[in-house]
């Protein structure tokens, strides 16, 4: 018994000083092989943390810094070890010539396939495939003429060079891989590309896409039925989406982060948002989440829309509308930078069921002199949480506006006044005094409003 209880403290206290001393320690292993070769050395296999950012799709490994390093064996076998308990990661894998890919912690295996980078020519006629999971090489600028015919299957990765721009002037069809196959169109190295350019395309289909790193993003000139669906965009330095003289345009479950996210010069003019449309028809925007960008959506010249369930926040200007006849509902604003929305020139704009909550909501017109004048939105059964000014009109704006039904986070009706400015504030000495209109603003609810419409209608009183 003596003997006993000697051994049986010795191992305790073994195992008490190696459970104190020795850190967790995991380990992950695999096989890569390498399309055309039998030799699968030389594969790097790295590993990431990113604890503070799950979404595999967002993250780009030439930016980050990894924890760990290891590099495949000619069987292409590989083993990774780290301490610590790493909840979050991405093991990327890469070798010149083969591209790269990513895993992270939810896959069942760690057993993956390279294939050999295409360096697509200057010229394209006829047919051409995208296939999944390579890697395609746009070293120079690219045409695709108007007698292509593109097939893009999802899980392609189309990589520019540097100040490079891929056109497309013929037809596209994506074949579909499955929800958890994405398309990704990024720079070639960590340098900045140009961008992808569709010119007078009919009905191009996009889903499960992943942009980023480039300059202008992805454009549409003179096309028409366009479909975006599960999409998300990043580190661009001018736009995300561009839409021009386009028709029927449809985007839904869409993402954007950092689209030109630097204030502009001055404080009437913004530059292009993460999506922008000018002269363009029957758009159909939802279930979106802009974030850090200088200017959410930007509408120009367009008509005959609806824009819904937006999340646009943290962003310089959230949504801009010239000379547009869209109706914007249901949808959030808050902390934006300079304004939630502002319209501006002719047009009625419906802006019903929004929640606005950043320091300054909805603004008419401009500061100064410019051509974006007489604008008369309907802003009914909103929400203003702003904390410094809800409602701005200014400018050559002669028309009064109906914002009837919004409830302003108090019933004081001095309170209201105080968070509204416009002709009735102006005085002789003020540029636009006698020019610009007045909100009507009675009655306004003493309760947010539903999300759903009202069909409860009042007549209106000036304010």
């Amino acid at each position: 018994m003596k003997y006993f209880l000697i051994i049986l403290a010795a191992l305790l206290l073994l195992l008490s000083c190696d459970s104190s001393t020795s850190p967790e320690k995991n380990s992950i292993s695999g096989l890569v092989t390498l399309e055309n070769s039998d030799d699968y050395s030389g594969v790097t296999v790295r590993l990431y943390k990113i604890d503070d950012y799950p979404d595999i799709n967002l993250f780009d490994h030439r930016f980050n810094d990894y924890v760990y390093e290891v590099t495949t064996d000619s069987n292409g076998e590989y083993e990774i070890f780290y301490n610590g308990n790493i909840n979050n990661y991405v093991i990327v894998f890469e070798k010149e010539g083969y591209g790269y890919k990513y895993l992270n912690e939810y896959n069942v295996t760690y057993n993956i396939d390279l294939y050999q980078e295409v360096t697509v020519p200057e010229i394209i006629t006829g047919e051409y495939v995208f296939e999944s999971g390579r890697h395609y090489i746009f070293k120079q600028n690219t045409i695709f003429l108007e007698n292509s015919s593109i097939t893009l299957n999802q899980g392609t990765f189309l990589r520019i060079a540097e100040n490079k721009r891929i056109d497309i002037y013929g037809s596209i069809r994506e074949i579909y891989k499955g929800a958890i196959l994405v398309t990704k169109i990024t720079s070639l190295y960590a340098g900045e590309a140009d961008g992808l350019y569709f010119s007078n395309t009919e009905s191009v289909n996009l889903t499960n896409v992943v942009s980023s790193n480039l300059r202008y993003g992805i454009n549409f000139e003179y096309c028409n039925n366009i479909s975006i669906n599960f999409t998300k965009m990043f580190n661009n330095t001018s736009k995300g989406l561009l839409f021009s003289h386009c028709s029927n345009v449809e985007i839904s479950n869409y993402y954007s982060q950092n689209i030109n996210n630097t204030p502009p010069n001055g404080n009437f003019y913004s530059s292009e948002g993460a999506i922008q449309v000018i002269n363009s028809a029957n758009i159909t925007i939802s279930n979106l989440e802009i974030n850090q960008c200088q200017v959410g959506i930007k509408i120009n010249n367009s008509q005959l829309g609806v824009l819904s369930n937006l999340n646009i926040h943290g962003c310089y200007y959230g949504l801009e509308l010239y000379e547009s006849e869209i109706d914007v509902t249901e949808s959030f604003f808050y902390n934006n930078n300079r304004m939630d929305m502002r319209i501006c020139g002719e047009g009625t704009p419906k802006i019903t069921y929004n929640i606005f909550n950043s320091d300054f909501g909805l603004k008419i017109g401009l500061d100064t002199n410019y051509d974006y004048i007489n604008s008369s939105p309907i802003i009914n059964n909103n929400d203003f949480y702003c904390q410094n000014i809800a409602l701005k009109q200014y400018g050559f704006n002669r028309y009064d506006i109906d914002a009837i039904h919004n409830y302003f986070n108090t019933t004081s009706i001095s309170e209201i006044n105080d968070k509204i400015v416009d002709g009735s504030d102006l005085v002789e000495s003020d540029t636009f005094f006698a020019i610009t209109g007045e909100f009507i603003i009675e009655p306004f609810e003493t309760v947010p409003n539903s999300i759903f419409p009202s069909n409860n209608k009042k007549k209106g009183i000036r304010r």
